[in-house]
């Protein structure tokens, strides 16, 4: 082994390492890939599936759409109580608005007869002041209906959205996709959606497979060519530097 030999043994093992540092990188690599792709056609599956469940009307609502409903849903949420907690949150938003018209209106009534708020009683007379009491009376009225059908309109929107969550979660396991494949009115739509998330994830891996094949060939020949060096029999005439009359005086 000479000094040449040594220097080359040192190279190849920077050459391994960078392979190996490299290898991880790849990983990382694709691995972000991987995320982002799937992450990308779950949104547009999951958005798939929410348009399908808030589209559901009772009046519109085919039989598979039925039958997939009872079978993704949790059983406490039959397909009646899901119509009927939407149409109470509709009605509810509805309540809400008309509440503040007349509240705005009733707003407009009070500033009417006190401008200048409380310390408008200070100079008005008998008949002003019961007209500004009945408008303040009205306002404050309107003002506690909306505040409590605004309650009810939250409680609505929470269980409508617990359902929902639930629901999606269900949907989107292998027994719930499943489901929405053999028996949904979206699930052609979710069969090409699936098809083409599996065809962009085979795409990135087989890419990967290719580059950290060809990073392994690299360190498969750097070894092969490390071994080559150090694999002699003779260690002694195979040493750096321990030659001639060195060698003779060992011996």
């Amino acid at each position: 082994m000479t000094a040449n030999d040594f220097i080359s043994a040192r190279t190849l093992r920077r050459t391994i390492i960078k392979q190996l540092k490299d290898q991880q990188c790849l990983d990382s690599i694709c691995s972000e890939k991987l995320r982002i792709t799937i992450s990308k056609h779950t949104r547009k599956i999951l958005e798939m599936i929410s348009h399908l469940l808030m589209g559901f009307a009772f009046e519109n609502m085919n039989t598979i759409d039925r039958v997939a409903f009872e079978k993704i849903a949790h059983p406490s949420l039959s397909v009646e109580n899901w119509f009927k907690l939407r149409k109470e949150e509709a009605s509810s938003a509805t309540e809400i608005a008309r509440l503040g018209t007349l509240l705005r209106n009733a707003e407009a009534e009070y500033d009417r007869y006190a401008p200048l708020g409380f310390i408008s009683g200070w100079f008005s007379n008998k008949v002003e002041d019961q007209k500004i009491e009945a408008a303040k009376s009205r306002r404050n009225l309107l003002r506690a209906q909306r505040e409590s059908e605004e309650n009810v309109h939250r409680s609505k929107v929470e269980a409508i959205q617990g359902h929902a969550t639930l629901f999606l979660r269900n949907a989107m396991s292998k027994d719930g996709l499943r489901s929405l494949l053999n028996s949904s009115s979206i699930s052609k739509q979710l069969q090409e959606a699936l098809c083409q998330m599996t065809k962009e994830v085979t795409a990135v891996w087989s890419s990967h497979i290719r580059n950290q094949t060809d990073s392994l060939e690299k360190v498969r020949a750097a070894t092969a060519d490390l071994f080559g060096i150090y694999d002699r029999e003779d260690v002694s005439d195979s040493t750096p530097l321990v030659r001639g009359k060195y060698a003779s005086a060992s011996n």
